[in-house]
């Protein structure tokens, strides 16, 4: 049987379903139980929703005792070096000792330093030797020791440390063959064809002196150079003015010398401006030390290589602390170099 609606009750009932479509359309949607909390600037949102996650700080590094061997601090690129190694343990809440001699040519005495140091008991070691061989002996003690060493910047062949019984963790250093091949590149580029040029040495022996010695010689020869005279200065800059002197007067006809190292380049900067050849022969340092490259932006020096001592420091505490936390590294690790001519210098 059907039932009979009046029309004012169809308007009365009509009106009710409209007004409960239009109540329940401006309800704001409750939020899922997996929400995060909204910013402070958003509605509040509903009691069901889930909490925001409390902020946690990385876990600091536990603080290891770290030595670093490095060669002299009369040399302003080991002085940097130092300054990376500060930086580092402030940085990373790390306690390092820096160990130097007074000057390049005193291996006895860095091994000296080096033995004493270890007495002390040390987690880690960076170590940058005078030669590929002076601090064997006590590298190989500490290797039996089961301290981790990383090699810096001056770097121990494979084969002289495997016959030593020393184990790296990792090498660090700039491919000083490839510094060479740059001041090389830049002579080809400057000097006509056949041109001669020279090299300034540095310690007889010394493995980056001896990689950048054969990067610049293999690149001007592959270039048709005539390499005049190639002399080992021992990174010191009177005996590299006296060196260059002499390379002067034997070979007159020499259009670019590039030196080793920039200690050494200054003193040969010296010679030439004393025969009065300031800008008449290439002069190509390596290193970028503040004076050299003050001496490029005044026009003494044509170019530096430089290379990143400070960079290389806190690579190696950063890779010291990650051996010591059992976590992997690389077993070589390049550090950067370019080629600073005046326009890079400000």
């Amino acid at each position: 049987m059907k039932i009979k609606i009046p029309s004012t009750m169809k308007t009365f009932f009509g009106l009710i379903i409209v007004s409960a479509f239009v109540l329940t359309a401006c309800q704001p949607a409750v939020a899922p139980t997996s929400a995060v909390v909204a910013p402070t600037t958003a509605a509040a949102a509903p009691t069901t929703a889930a909490a925001a996650p409390a902020t946690v700080a990385p876990a600091q590094p536990k603080t290891y005792k770290i030595l670093a061997v490095e060669k002299t601090l009369i040399n302003q690129y080991w002085q940097t070096m130092k300054d990376g190694y500060d930086f580092a343990a402030k940085q990373y809440g790390q306690s390092i000792d820096v160990v130097t001699v007074p000057t390049e040519a005193d291996t006895a005495g860095q091994l000296a330093a080096v033995e004493t140091a270890l007495t002390k008991g040390y987690d880690a070691v960076c170590v940058s030797p005078l030669t590929p061989d002076n601090l064997n002996p006590a590298l190989a003690d500490a290797t039996k020791k089961g301290t981790p060493l990383i090699n810096v910047d001056e770097l121990i062949p494979d084969q002289v440390a495997k016959d030593a019984g020393i184990t790296f963790a990792t090498k660090i250093a700039s491919n000083n063959y490839y510094a060479g091949v740059l001041a090389g590149q830049y002579m080809l580029s400057k000097l006509p064809a056949g041109s001669e040029v020279a090299v300034v040495e540095g310690l007889a022996g010394n493995s980056s002196g001896q990689a950048r010695h054969d990067g610049f010689v293999a690149t001007v020869k592959a270039g048709g150079f005539k390499v005049d005279a190639s002399q080992p200065a021992d990174w010191d800059r009177a005996k590299a003015n006296t060196v260059t002197t002499n390379i002067l007067q034997a070979n007159p006809n020499v259009k670019g010398i590039y030196f080793c190292n920039d200690t050494m380049a200054l003193g040969g900067m010296e010679s030439v401006a004393a025969a009065g050849l300031t800008g008449k022969i290439i002069l190509i340092g390596t290193d970028a030390i503040d004076e050299a490259l003050q001496a490029v932006k005044d026009g003494k020096l044509d170019a530096t290589v430089a290379q990143f001592p400070y960079e290389e420091a806190v690579l190696c505490v950063e890779n010291a602390i990650k051996v010591l936390e059992g976590r992997p590294i690389s077993p070589t690790i390049d550090a950067p170099i370019k080629l600073m001519l005046k326009a890079d210098i400000k």
